[in-house]
């Protein structure tokens, strides 16, 4: 039975379809996003409501990651004896090729990207998916040497058996606290990453008690004491990346920026040694990318007025990372926040604010909420009922030399599709008003 018929719940029934196995499928909607699709090849497909009596004659569930683990049907078919399964636990069992899983907070996507970049330039062929593209069934078809895929915590909520030859863990910080009972919880969730995981690339700074048996690696932004450290090392007063001892890269020598993009950067170099990449195609791969969309993006500078797309932050601390690395003596940053809070705690972001930020300009579902949170004592505060409006009157707020961060720390879903519309209507908007 696949529970929720999105992108991943229509990339299994491909997969079953393919391979003779009978499913159902169970949605909370009666015409879910992708029903149209799946009748091309099964006309008499219907869809069943997510409850108790329709998984009684169901051997297993597929769950897909918009469908919560916690949902009362699903846990009671659990206590009834139904096993639960997941596109990347069925992946992680029936792939025969080497693979990487990354997780973490923030900066899976860049690191997904930056690591596959780093392997095809080595030499290899590659396969990207999981949560960012491709559904990772579907790499099961293609022939490549390698897959590197991106894993949710959603994903590993139904994961047992991962076994990744590299698995990768970024950084944990809270969210999701709308799906899960705790920070803690969440966190668990994630470490689920490293079960049976042959090499482990982990974050220094966390100082985890993980316990693991596996080599590991590890990633920060001191200096590295052994050869499966990776981190910056400073030779004759030049910040370098480094293993070990041995110098890399000349931290200037990156396209990408901001210091939490030197903590993605080290960390895509530490899954690359762990997989055997050759150090030449790291480094070109290091030097010519240069991030993915909505993720710190520059939309450029207008009227002396730089403009930053980070539409991707939908969480406080993603937002945190974004304003410390981009702060600068030389800029005032005006920050843009802005959406559904999801439960977190906007009040995380109060001393970085207070630190490095001349005016917040916050618009949204949330706006209040968030002023609150915020405290009256930080920044200059201006609210406003949507993006389009905020943007109108953004002149009126920023000075010749300012620096435009759109950063909203919060979910989409009150006024946009997801994080990507969200960020390009704000690119339409600055485009159109200051072009």
């Amino acid at each position: 039975m696949i529970v929720g018929l999105g992108k991943t719940g229509y990339a299994c029934a491909k997969y079953f379809m393919r391979h003779g196995i009978a499913f159902s499928v169970a949605d909370d909607s009666l015409n879910p996003t992708y029903l149209n699709r799946l009748r091309v090849d099964i006309p008499t497909i219907e869809v069943w409501p997510i409850d108790e009596d329709t998984f009684l004659d169901a051997d297993q569930i597929v769950l897909s990651p918009g469908v919560p683990l916690s949902n009362e049907s699903i846990q009671m078919a659990v206590k009834s004896g139904l096993s639960v399964t997941g596109d990347i636990a069925i992946f992680a069992q029936e792939t025969k090729k080497e693979f990487a899983a990354i997780t973490g907070t923030n900066g899976k996507s860049t690191v997904t990207q930056l690591l596959a970049e780093m392997a095809i330039a080595s030499g290899k062929s590659v396969g990207v998916g999981g949560n960012i593209g491709t559904p990772c069934l579907e790499l099961l078809e293609r022939e490549v040497e390698l897959n590197i895929i991106e894993v949710s915590s959603y994903q590993l909520e139904v994961v047992d058996f991962l076994a990744a030859n590299v698995a990768v863990l970024l950084n944990l910080a809270p969210d999701h606290l709308d799906r899960y009972q705790s920070n803690e919880a969440y966190y668990q969730t994630k470490l689920k990453i490293f079960h049976d995981c042959k090499i482990a690339v982990v974050p220094r700074a966390m100082k985890l008690e993980l316990n693991l048996k596996q080599v590991v690696y590890s990633f920060g932004l001191d200096e590295p004491k052994t050869d499966y450290e990776l981190g910056i090392k400073v030779v004759d007063g030049v910040d370098y990346f480094s293993i070990g001892n041995r110098p890399l890269l000349s931290i200037d020598e990156l396209a990408l920026k901001g210091r939490h993009n030197w903590l993605n950067a080290l960390a895509g170099l530490a899954a690359a040694y762990a997989l055997g990449l050759s150090e030449e195609g790291m480094m070109r791969a290091l030097c010519s990318f240069k991030g993915l969309p909505h993720r710190c993006q520059s939309i450029g500078e207008f009227h002396h007025i730089q403009f930053i797309n980070d539409s991707k932050s939908t969480n406080p601390s993603s937002t945190i990372a974004a304003i410390e690395g981009l702060c600068s003596d030389n800029a005032a940053l005006v920050l843009i926040l802005g959406g559904v809070t999801k439960g977190a705690d906007i009040g995380e972001l109060r001393d970085v604010i207070d630190k490095n930020v001349s005016i917040c300009l916050i618009y949204g579902q949330d706006r209040e909420l968030i002023k609150e949170m915020l405290g009256n004592d930080v920044a200059d505060i201006a609210l406003f009922e949507n993006l389009e409006l905020l943007v109108d009157r953004l002149q009126n707020k920023t000075r010749k030399g300012d620096l435009v961060l759109f950063s909203p720390a919060c979910a989409s879903f009150d006024q946009f599709d997801n994080f990507e519309h969200r960020g390009e209507v704000f690119t339409q908007l600055i485009e159109r008003y200051y072009s």
